[in-house]
């Protein structure tokens, strides 16, 4: 990694960063850095329950907001989009070019400013469960986000809060949109580069994130050249658009990356090891949501528009004081959600259940997936009949089937299914790729990317989780297939 010498210029606030070095902020940054809603990403970790199998995985949301804000200014001064240090640094230096910087290193400050406790971890308890709540094509007032995500709760702090301390009334202050970096923050931008920069299949949130989690983990797999591939971004014109794309000799650069991201999600993200902790504890928090133990969508957005300090409340300190409370009262009846909040508690990992049918494996089509489906809900009724003949109430399955595979990138087959936009150049996602004659088309197009042949296939990712007290029934009853133990060569 090059020297920093970011902190050679001065800046009206300045942070050290273990991972990047020294990073300026402008007064804007500093200002909203030093909010509620900025300071409550102190308090939730990076990767959930991550750090209780990887023991340094103790980062937050909180700095890698800040670097993704560095990852930001790298990727604006390669394109030639950022100012001088002295434009960018002074407040009143608002011209077209040096407003463009400034909105996007905002947009990096803030995409995560609406995360839940744990991350992903609870996210996806609230997904589902305002999936229920809406018709399936039924989308945000703020489309297309996704219902019940963390980007609609930035959308909506970022928007929402024009108060004395809040985050609109601080860009209003500056002369910045909050629309316009609610937009950008989230991928719904009219501006195809803004929401590259900041919501994309290459965009500063992985770079920041995947070296940060490889750093924090110990783990390799988030490493790859960042630095070239920054350097090889380029700015091209598809059809009046500004498109953001990657010159042709970083080619190999832009697959490293995808494969790296994959890798790190399939690896440690997603395996059904490590996930072990995040998956119980999703569906806790998915208990709760179904109960009214703990605050809904529109609770939430209540608290952003008029209680700021109770919403800075809702952090990783809120979800475990709730499983605390609720194991001191012992209220809760239904006896998988009792033992699984003790199992976070005092981190007694559940069994995980190895059966061929339940192996990770790659997939090459919907109806791949959807026959393993069926064979795994087969397999489990077994379970399940043997189980309820046995009636003991401690016994329990969880069956994770993730709302979404891990993929290196949307196939060609796949984006011209979703496509949205005129044309597949204009898509947000997909990695563009620029050759010296300016010709541009995507990677997965590109016959010597390997990302060509690797993007037919995702990760599909099951885990059946149970307590070990029903995994010694099932043992007992013979429902697991023995492991051949192979005898070893003879001497003679």
């Amino acid at each position: 990694m090059s020297p920093n010498k970011s902190h050679l210029f001065k800046g009206p606030f300045i942070i050290f960063d273990n991972l990047h070095g020294f990073i300026p902020f402008t007064e804007a940054e500093r200002d909203i850095i030093n909010t509620p809603f900025l300071q409550r990403l102190r308090w939730i970790r990076q990767l959930g329950f991550s750090s209780f199998v990887f023991p340094g995985a103790e980062h937050t949301r909180f700095s890698h907001s800040l670097g993704t804000v560095y990852i930001m200014e790298l990727m604006l001064q390669a394109l030639g989009r950022g100012v001088n240090k002295e434009k960018l640094m002074n407040s009143r230096a608002m011209g077209e070019e040096a407003k463009f910087h400034k909105t996007l290193r905002l947009a990096a400050l803030l995409h995560d400013v609406g995360q839940f406790p744990f991350s992903h971890t609870t996210e996806d308890a609230y997904i589902k469960h305002e999936s229920t709540r809406h018709p399936p094509n039924e989308a945000t007032p703020y489309p297309p986000i996704i219902p019940g995500s963390h980007e609609e709760l930035t959308y909506h702090i970022i928007t929402e809060t024009n108060y004395e301390g809040g985050i609109s009334n601080i860009l209003l202050k500056y002369g910045f949109d909050p629309k316009e970096v609610a937009q950008i923050a989230t991928g719904t931008s009219p501006s195809l580069l803004a929401n590259q920069l900041c919501h994309s299949d290459l965009d500063a949130d992985r770079i920041d994130y995947l070296l940060r989690d490889a750093q924090h983990t110990g783990i390799k797999y988030g490493r790859f050249d960042w630095q070239y591939l920054i350097n090889n971004l380029r700015v091209v014109e598809v059809n009046g658009k500004e498109t953001l794309a990657v010159g042709e000799k970083a080619i190999q650069a832009a697959s490293d990356f995808l494969i790296s991201r994959f890798s790190w999600y399939s690896q440690i993200i997603r395996h059904a090891m490590s996930a072990k902790f995040d998956v119980i504890a999703g569906k806790v928090c998915e208990y709760f949501l179904d109960h009214n133990l703990v605050y809904s969508m529109d609770e939430l957005k209540r608290l952003i528009q008029k209680q700021p300090i109770e919403f800075y409340n809702f952090n990783d300190i809120f979800f475990m004081n709730l499983l605390q409370e609720e194991k001191k009262k012992g209220t809760t009846r239904d006896k998988m959600i009792s033992e699984m909040i003790s199992m976070i508690l005092f981190r007694i990992p559940p069994k995980l259940i190895f059966e061929p049918v339940f192996k990770n494996r790659f997939v090459a089509s919907k109806e791949e997936r959807e026959e393993l489906i069926a064979q795994i809900n087969k397999e489990v009724l077994k379970y399940q009949r043997l189980l309820k003949g046995i009636r003991n109430p401690n016994t329990w399955l969880l069956v994770h089937i993730p709302l979404s595979d891990i993929r290196f990138t949307k196939n060609i087959e796949w984006l011209k299914r979703s496509q949205q936009a005129p044309s597949l150049l204009e898509e947000r996602d997909p990695i563009k790729i620029v050759d010296d004659d300016g010709d541009v088309s995507l990677l997965v197009e590109k016959d010597n990317s390997v990302i060509k042949v690797l993007s037919r296939f995702t990760n599909f990712t099951p885990a059946i989780y149970t307590s070990r007290e029903t995994y010694k029934i099932l043992d007992e009853h013979g429902c697991f297939n023995p492991i051949p133990i192979k005898k070893a060569a003879s001497s003679s």
